[in-house]
């Protein structure tokens, strides 16, 4: 054997384990990866209690008032220990603003109309 054979095996050997030891390192992260995939198709198969199919109950031609929250305290049911709003109060009168510039000037647009559809309000 003659030694550039010996250093092609070791050069070989040392790609390989480098090649293994980089590999190593991202196994957290795609078990990490793996885990969150898990959980957002278990939100995305999740049945919603609002069949919005359904022809049942009262539609409403024009709906026109002030929309008051007081003292709304929110969590979503998938995060419990996570406080989005705390006594969040607010009053929006009749004609004067739209959801949709409330919603921009909002910084977490979700959790309000989240809040406007009673999703897992505590007061």
């Amino acid at each position: 054997m003659s030694l550039t054979h010996v250093l092609q095996v070791f050069f070989a050997l040392m790609m390989a384990t480098i090649g293994v030891s980089q590999t190593s390192a991202f196994a957290s992260d795609s078990t990490k990866a793996k885990d969150s995939s898990i959980s957002i198709f278990a939100l995305l198969d999740r049945k919603s209690k609002i069949d919005s199919g359904s022809d049942e109950g009262l539609t409403l031609d024009e709906v026109k008032g002030d929309i008051d929250f007081r003292h709304v305290s929110f969590k979503y049911p998938s995060r419990p220990d996570v406080q989005i709003f705390s006594d969040f109060t607010l009053h929006i009168p009749s004609g004067k603003v739209s959801l949709t510039s409330l919603c921009n000037a909002m910084s977490s647009n979700t959790d309000i109309i989240s809040c406007l559809l009673g999703y897992s309000l505590e007061s």
